[in-house]
């Protein structure tokens, strides 16, 4: 142990000494560390952390199954009758079986939450008095529901921490006082849940309240015209296994919950327990998780080449210094766990500045996703929820930096102080400079370490550009509207105390209201669009006229989506009417239906013919409509195919096909400035109306296409650093050898060689670096370019011109800037200077 100690004091004095070349070695292994640690948490708070459950160790989900039947060739569900009864898992929870400690039952949903004054659409989560328990949480104020609270129905409510913060400025004086509005039912608010709490279901992760089971079941409208439900069990059931219990016995204990004596259910029912966290992971996340640790370990893996690098020419620099150790005694022991203590303190200096630039790129990310400054509420928004992770670095977080060091440590710091241990100090001793011994085969190493950098660096860039291709591609074959400036709010009646005729009321005094408002140039209400999550999808049915086909009652189908819209719909989105006319206002409920359809639709039902005063059917609709106008394509046409037009589309008065669930939408020159008067106009008419996604249309419909962007985003910050880790190594090569053929550019500048030309002969070295490593990083993108595409045809080509060409450009430029300085330097040389001494 002393001796270690002095080998750390004597190689952090021997670093001190160079602190430039530390600076560069630990920013540069920081770098790699950094990127990939960031990563790594962002993969472990998405996949391996996808709950908000501190401990979900011994934790078991539960699922009722039925035992198969050989004879049928489908696997049996499980009907609502089948579930487990109230009375049984209240019982069940009570008494739990020797291997377990409790268990919980929880129902998840959206809910319209309000108070006087504020309306909000959220989720919720029914839960039962185990529920605090078995997830191990303690009310940050007031207390968590309990058994007393769901066997006797108490309208009571815990809230979300977020809710508390946001909605009562974390007032303690709202519990136990303070109502709230959730689904129609006046619940008291009683406890706020633990901060950063969201929840069990990892998509839906904005839970904002959590109510007694009994009640959300006695308010939920499916439940209400079946009374022989309302004593069954229908939320998900969790159960915390005691520390040490075998997964057998938890299993065998859950069984009770089907059949008492442990058994055989008579009905064939069976119990499945699986681990928690199995049950709440999301495998596609899981395997674009995968994909993105490999490429940022390709990040780190430059770095750790770049370090191999830069202390490899520290150590020819030192040959001489070595030999003398050698020759005056030391073993070769010593010498290697010098250069190995040097590895070590780079290494655990590289951690510490590393983790801190993983925490300020993850606080970055929380500010991009619209989050606080810290990274622990970084969000992704879509529909009806927020896809949340937890970014904090946690333990695992901690341990994946560190063993990034160690090994870093381990294979960089080995064989660098294994080569300075096996110097000759013979022929070292007899050169004259360190210079007098490099040889061809240590430039080879140096510059293959380069081609290595430089490879990460194109994979990646590579990388980012299929993903821009892809994104792109979505976005062109998907949505072709006129969304700009368009400002929307959704809005869904369902949750409220609307009926039909009350919901035409309010949305026609919606329209009107905003309509009005200033700087508005168009307004519409929808239930769908093109390209967008409302839409829905049923088939077209033609009936043929006779005398035409000559077959009566001939019907044709096509695949389409459909959409309620009002009269300005069409200017708002910018389609045009190729013939025929827009709807009316006398195009309302009870008036003859119509519909406008788009010309791909036109023709695949009525080729050849004309379609206006045609009529076709929406599915089993059972309601025949007749076409008014015609609209042009917004989308892509898509193949032949009768299953494949993304622009058969038709568009029917809202009126005459009501939903509760509406967007509303409004034109202006700026869609950022109407967002708060649309907002004003809509609570006028009702203010307890909860609103959704409201802002630019813009943000709403690239939703879905918001995680491919995300992951570019992702990879195209690997590749950036990839990129300035290969420009640093470049630099750092030319640099070197700049130095070492001094003598030699000045020999040449004394004889007749101009300042220009040595410039060019070194930063035509620095190309060759670069172009060493290119060609193998091109080689393996077309490679697996090729797999991706022959392992899912439908994807965009990854092989996009710009991309091929953009790419090797690029890092041909960085060859050039990173070999500039050296080359500047070596052209300046003066030759007296370089040539004293001879």
């Amino acid at each position: 142990m002393r001796a270690a100690l002095d080998d750390v004091r004597c190689a952090s004095r021997l670093l001190a000494q160079q602190p430039a070349f530390c600076a560069v070695a630990v920013l540069t292994l920081a770098l790699g560390i950094g990127a990939s640690t960031a990563i790594f948490s962002i993969v472990n708070a998405v996949v391996f952390r996808p709950t908000s459950i501190v401990r979900t160790d011994d934790l078991y989900y539960v699922s009722i199954q039925r035992r198969p039947d050989p004879s049928q060739p489908k696997p049996p569900t499980v009907s609502r009758d089948d579930f487990v009864s109230v009375a049984d898992f209240r019982a069940f929870a009570a008494h739990p079986p020797e291997a377990l400690t409790g268990a919980a039952s929880v129902w998840s949903g959206s809910a319209t939450v309000r108070v006087p004054g504020h309306a909000q659409r959220t989720n919720a989560e029914g839960i039962d008095g185990g529920y605090a328990a078995v997830f191990g949480l303690v009310a940050e104020a007031g207390r968590m529901i309990e058994a007393a609270d769901d066997a006797s129905g108490a309208a009571v409510c815990v809230i979300s921490d977020r809710m508390w913060r946001d909605w009562f400025n974390r007032d303690r004086s709202v519990l136990g006082r303070r109502t709230l509005t959730v689904n129609n039912s006046d619940l008291t608010i009683v406890g706020v849940a633990p901060v950063g709490f969201r929840g069990l279901n990892p998509m839906w992760v904005t839970v904002d309240v959590w109510e007694p089971l009994t009640v959300l079941q006695a308010g939920m409208r499916e439940l209400a015209g079946r009374p022989d439900l309302r004593d069954r069990l229908l939320g998900q059931i969790y159960a915390r296994a005691r520390p040490g219990a075998p997964a057998d016995a938890v299993r065998a204990a859950t069984q009770v919950l089907v059949s008492r004596d442990g058994g055989d259910d008579p009905r064939g029912l069976r119990a499945i327990a699986v681990p928690a966290w199995a049950s709440l992971r999301i495998d596609p996340l899981g395997a674009a998780g995968v994909g993105i640790m490999v490429l940022s370990g390709l990040v780190l893996f430059a770095a750790c080449a770049n370090l191999a690098n830069m202390l490899y020419a520290r150590g020819t620099e030192r040959e001489s210094e070595v030999a003398t150790r050698l020759s005056l005694g030391a073993s070769r022991a010593a010498v290697f766990r010098l250069f190995a203590a040097e590895a070590a303190i780079v290494s655990a200096l590289a951690v510490v500045v590393g983790l801190a630039l993983a925490l300020g790129g993850l606080r970055l990310a929380g500010l991009a996703a619209g989050s606080s400054l810290l990274p622990q509420a970084a969000a992704l928004r879509g529909r009806n929820a927020v896809l949340a992770a937890d970014l904090a670095p946690d333990l695992r977080v901690l341990a994946y930096a560190l063993a990034a060091g160690a090994v870093t440590a381990l294979i960089v710091g080995a064989a660098t102080a294994w080569r300075a241990s096996r110097i000759p100090p013979a022929r070292i001793l007899a050169g004259s400079s360190a210079g007098a011994v490099t040889t061809p085969a240590s430039r080879r190493i140096r510059e293959g370490l380069v081609a290595l950098q430089v490879t990460v660096a194109v994979l990646l860039l590579m990388a980012t550009g299929l993903l821009v291709v892809r994104a792109s591609a979505i976005i062109q074959t998907k949505v072709f509207l006129d969304t700009a400036g368009v400002t929307a709010a959704r809005v869904d009646l369902s949750l409220h105390d609307y009926n039909a005729t009350r919901g035409r009321a309010f949305y026609d005094d919606v329209l009107a209201r905003v309509g009005r408002l200033p700087g508005v140039e168009a307004a519409a209400l929808t239930d769908g669009l093109p390209g967008y999550a409302y839409v829905s999808a049923p088939n077209f049915l033609l009936v043929a006229e006779k005398g035409k086909t000559g077959i009566a009652n001939q019907y044709r189908r096509i695949t389409g989506a459909y959409a309620g819209v009002s009269g300005g719909f069409f200017e708002t989105l910018g389609l045009t009417l190729a013939r025929g006319r827009r709807f009316v206002p006398t195009d309302r409920y009870g008036a003859p239906l119509v519909t406008i359809v788009t010309e791909s639709t036109a023709s695949r039902l009525w080729p050849g013919e004309d379609a206006l005063g045609k009529r076709l059917m929406f599915g089993s609709e059972g309601y025949w409509r007749t076409v008014v106008g015609i609209a042009t394509d917004p989308l892509h046409k898509g193949t032949d195919s009768p299953h494949d037009c993304q622009s058969c589309l038709a568009f029917v008065p809202w009126d005459q096909r009501y939903r509760p669930e509406m967007l509303v939408m409004v034109k202006s020159k700026a869609a950022v400035t109407q967002v708060e008067p649309l907002k004003a106009a809509i609570r006028a008419v009702d203010p307890d109306v909860a609103l959704q996604d409201v802002g630019p249309l813009d943000d709403s419909i690239l939703a879905w296409v918001r995680p491919v962007r995300a992951a570019t985003m992702l990879v195209l910050s690997l590749a950036g650093v990839a990129l300035f880790i290969a420009g640093l190594g470049v630099y750092g090569v030319i640099s070197y050898i700049v130095g070492l053929r001094t003598r030699e550019f000045g020999i040449r500048l004394a004889l007749g060689a101009t300042p220009r030309r040595v410039l060019k002969m070194v930063l035509d070295h620095a190309i060759h670096l670069v172009l060493v490593g290119l060609l193998p990083g091109v080689l393996i993108a077309a490679l697996g370019g090729q797999i991706a595409l022959i392992s899912d045809p439908e994807q965009p080509a990854a092989n996009a011109l710009a991309t091929w060409i953009v790419v090797p450009l690029l890092l041909v430029a960085v060859g050039v800037v990173a070999g500039y300085l050296p080359a500047r330097r070596a052209s300046r040389v003066d030759p007296n200077t370089a040539l004293r001494g001879l």
